[in-house]
């Protein structure tokens, strides 16, 4: 055996195991002097013979202890892993080391003068002690038997249970595909087809225009008509936004949230300040809530907030993972506003990413979109 096998062997279990078989041993070898020198007449003293059959069986119970204990780890180490069998190996080695001992045992207590009465009591004790542990030994083996096969059950249930849980993950995954396709696919309609008719009213109407003047009940149907197409045109775009693939395919959700609001202030000449302090843990799907989010965030600014200045952080606290839209617009009432599409897209998509969503506004003191998100370990 290799020393780093030997290193494996547990010394407070042997210890153990000396100290309870020596504690059993010496318990019996006091009654059994006790028991002697009442019943009998021996050749030795009570004050000699009760110590020391005490002494002496404590010590041989302890040595067989240790032996056993000793044994048990050595078959665990050479590969025998199922308690049942070293326990029948053990056995029956202990009972042939105490066959042994007592043989030897009773050549010297017949030489010591013992009485006979005790010579013809130890062989018969010997064999019901070995019949006796050869019982228990067998009950023992059937009921690790037993618990191994209710532990290999369990484990088969587990692993059928994975197994079923993933295979559902995968059926979800392959839906999830499903309906990513088709939205890409009417992403890419919207704006081949779409798109292109609305460009196209919208250079007629600029012919249309050059040709009635700018003045007129016509320039006003004219002008009406630009308004409405630019913001149907604005619209269609969000649209076609949220049924592209997130970039977060192709870019990491600090980079993909960077770029966009680095977009959305281009565009809109406004001041947006981004501290993004994320190092990871959120799920993908997690993930793509966020970027979302802020996307249906910085639209609402645009559309009503009437902000010079918008706020992005997003930052892990704790177990949580916080993000934060704010902006110095004009502000609204949240109780009287209500919810419109945008405000329940966000909700919905916190509250499908495990998170909440919840918004601060006042009139005329901006507003403040803050979602939180469980990390990944901490979902249900």
């Amino acid at each position: 055996m290799s020393d780093e096998q030997k290193s494996n062997l547990n010394r407070e279990e042997l210890i153990k195991g000396f100290r309870t078989s020596a504690i059993a041993g010496a318990s019996f070898g006091l009654v059994a002097g006790a028991a002697i020198s009442w019943l009998g007449t021996v050749d030795y003293p009570t004050m000699v013979l009760v110590p020391g059959m005490t002494l002496l069986l404590g010590i041989i119970a302890g040595t067989v202890g240790l032996v056993g204990a000793y044994l048990e780890q050595y078959l665990l180490v050479r590969g025998i892993k199922e308690d049942a069998h070293r326990n029948v190996l053990t056995f029956v080695v202990v009972a042939t080391m105490v066959t042994g001992i007592s043989f030897v045992a009773s050549i010297i207590i017949g030489e010591g003068h013992i009485v006979e009465e005790m010579r013809r009591l130890a062989l018969p004790g010997l064999i019901l002690g070995i019949i006796f542990g050869g019982t228990v030994s067998y009950v023992n083996y059937r009921f690790e038997k037993d618990r191994q096969q209710v532990q290999t059950l369990e484990m088969e249930n587990r692993y059928l249970a994975e197994l079923a849980e993933k295979n559902q993950l995968l059926e979800e995954a392959g839906r999830n595909l499903a309906v990513a396709e088709a939205q890409n696919r009417m992403a890419r309609e919207l704006h081949d087809s779409i798109s292109q008719g609305i460009h196209g009213i919208v250079f007629s109407l600029h012919s249309l225009r050059r040709m009635v003047g700018k003045e007129g009940q016509e320039a006003e149907i004219i002008n009406h008509l630009e308004e409405t197409t630019q913001a149907t045109m604005k619209e269609l775009r969000r649209l076609i936004m949220e049924l592209t693939p997130s970039p977060l395919e192709e870019q990491g959700l600090v980079e993909a949230l960077e770029l966009h609001a680095d977009l959305f202030a281009r565009r809109q000449q406004l001041a947006v300040d981004v501290s993004l302090e994320y190092n990871g843990g959120l799920t993908p799907e997690q993930e793509v809530a966020v970027y979302r989010i802020v996307q249906e965030a910085l639209a609402n600014v645009q559309k009503h907030a009437g902000a010079h200045r918008v706020d992005v952080s997003l930052a892990q606290d704790g177990d949580v993972v916080i993000l934060r839209v704010r902006d110095n617009g004009h502000g609204f009432n949240v109780d009287m506003a209500g919810q419109g599409q945008g405000l329940k897209n966000m909700s919905a998509r916190a509250r499908h990413g495990g998170g909440r969503l919840s918004i601060d506004s006042r009139p005329g003191e901006g507003t403040l979109v803050e979602a939180v998100f469980p990390l990944e370990q901490n979902l249900a």
